[in-house]
């Protein structure tokens, strides 16, 4: 009776995508697919770098191929189908590459042995007119592995060194627990910013429908859990600490080029026209709560340095001032940096960073700033030249472009970043891990020797790995010089 075809077609299946996805030539191709599509995200505008990146933004800007591009998804390229099934494939192809070679192990499940015949007329085997190198191998630590019977003389095998097989399945596991980590920070992860004010406590959340679980939930009709007390957190900044120290103020010198070269080489003397303030360090003390009043920690930020614990990570990016300021009888409430325009006045104002904090001058004195900025102007004619009307601080009234200006209220304040990265941790190691493990297996020395003996004659074949394995030294060690080497010297 003859099998249907298509069934034994289903049933080769299993068979067909496990030696698939075992092959280091399927995990090559995948690999190249995604590198060549993150350089082709390269070359495209991504909506998590440029706020309100769509496609009709991208034409509006001169954007070509609009549709494909589109279609491709290549505006949000790491988080388009395509990346995401190419990533979920290559999840697939280290798991079972981990399986694989971790079966072999504990299984024991061994390849079929070579041969003697098969030895003997390898290429690279070496010949040796003696029979005692098992014993010259076990005197330089060589472990007996296996034995492959023949029907003339076994094929014995013996390594030395560092097990590359177990490290190259162990950087397998560590490969896949880490893009397991992307995965699941991909997911679940959340972030936000967040303006806080000094003595002016602000709840935040590291929950949001926004992230991608929340989304895949609702696309499925499942329910999404609500926000609860467990996801927020309440900051306050206890204290404020920013300090300037005082520079020389540098203009490129208008001269001709024979008298800028004597100024740089110093055969004339340069005399800076004046000083100004140079930030030297914004620093904070904020303190984490609960809802409930429970203090989590008060910790001490700076830029560049992060606070984690608690569920969520807290960085400090850089300094702002809320200020309240009247123009006339207009009241404007804006951020320092910001523009606001004025009644009567064709052109924006603005006012730049306030001010504030310990000046430490040269001599070793210091300064306490009184809170001071800068109004400036700039007319709808020339929109890009920036005129700057009048210099005031805080209670000060001061009168330019036919307005008084004055300064009621600075709100000292940073603006933080917060986010929730629930697989950070395992990211961070398993990646620290595979790039050790990784050196250990391309520099650790390994040797393997498949040898057997016919005739008083030993037939060897070495193979090593590790940029440290020396195979001319291993052969002195052996202190004989095999015949078929000889020959070819």
């Amino acid at each position: 009776m003859k099998t249907d075809p298509a069934i034994n077609f289903m049933k080769n299946i299993p068979s067909v995508l496990y030696k698939l996805f075992t092959s280091i030539h399927t995990s090559i191709i995948i690999l190249l697919s995604i590198v060549a599509l993150s350089v082709v995200g390269a070359f495209f505008p991504q909506k998590a770098n440029i706020e309100g990146m769509n496609i009709k933004r991208y034409i509006d800007t001169g954007g070509k191929l609009a549709p494909l591009v589109e279609t491709l998804g290549l505006l949000d390229v790491f988080n388009s189908p395509l990346f995401i099934a190419l990533a979920v494939l290559l999840l697939i192809a280290l798991a079972a590459c981990s399986y694989d070679r971790l079966s072999r192990k504990l299984l024991k499940i061994k390849k079929t042995g070579r041969s003697l015949e098969a030895l003997k007329n390898h290429p690279e085997v070496l010949i040796f007119e003696e029979t005692d190198l098992e014993e010259r191998l076990k005197e330089n630590k060589f472990q007996l592995k296996t034995e492959y019977q023949n029907e003339s003389s076994p094929v014995r095998v013996y390594e030395k060194g560092v097990p590359a097989a177990w490290l190259s399945l162990l950087l397998h596991v560590l490969i896949f627990l880490c893009i397991l980590g992307f995965f699941i920070n991909t997911l679940f992860a959340f972030e936000n910013v967040a303006y806080l004010f000094l003595n002016e406590p602000k709840k935040i959340t590291i929950f949001s429908e926004k992230q991608k679980w929340n989304k895949l939930l609702k696309r499925m009709g499942g329910a999404v859990s609500g926000r609860n007390s467990a996801d927020e957190y309440i900051l306050t900044i206890k204290n404020i600490r920013s300090e300037y120290h005082q520079v020389p103020v540098l203009h490129y010198p208008d001269e001709d080029k024979i008298y800028r070269l004597s100024r740089g080489l110093g055969i004339k003397e340069f005399s800076p026209p004046g000083e100004r303030l140079a930030p030297q360090k914004w620093a904070s003390m904020v303190e984490i709560k609960k809802p409930n009043s429970e203090i989590l920690d008060t910790i001490y930020l700076e830029p560049n340095k992060t606070f984690s614990g608690g569920g969520f990570s807290l960085h400090h990016v850089t300094p702002l001032h809320r200020v309240k300021f009247k123009a006339n009888d207009e009241i404007v409430d804006i951020f320092s940096g910001h523009g606001f325009r004025l009644k009567g006045v064709d052109g924006e104002f603005g006012i730049s960073r306030i001010l504030s904090g310990t000046v430490f001058k040269p001599d070793g004195s210091t300064e306490t700033l009184t809170p001071a900025t800068t109004v400036y102007y700039f007319p709808d004619e020339i929109p890009l030249v920036r005129e700057d009307i009048v210099d005031i601080r805080l209670g000060e009234k001061k009168h330019a472009k036919d307005f008084d200006f004055e300064i009621l209220e600075i709100r000292d304040g940073f603006l933080f970043f917060y986010s929730k990265n629930p697989s950070l941790w395992l990211v961070g190691i398993t990646s620290v891990l595979a790039l050790l493990v990784l050196s250990v297996r391309c520099f650790c020395a390994w040797y393997r020797i498949e040898l057997a003996s016919e005739n008083n004659t030993t037939y060897v074949l070495l193979k090593t790995r590790g940029a440290l394995a020396d195979k001319e030294m291993l052969l002195k060690k052996m202190t004989v010089i095999p015949d078929r080497a000889m020959h070819e010297a």
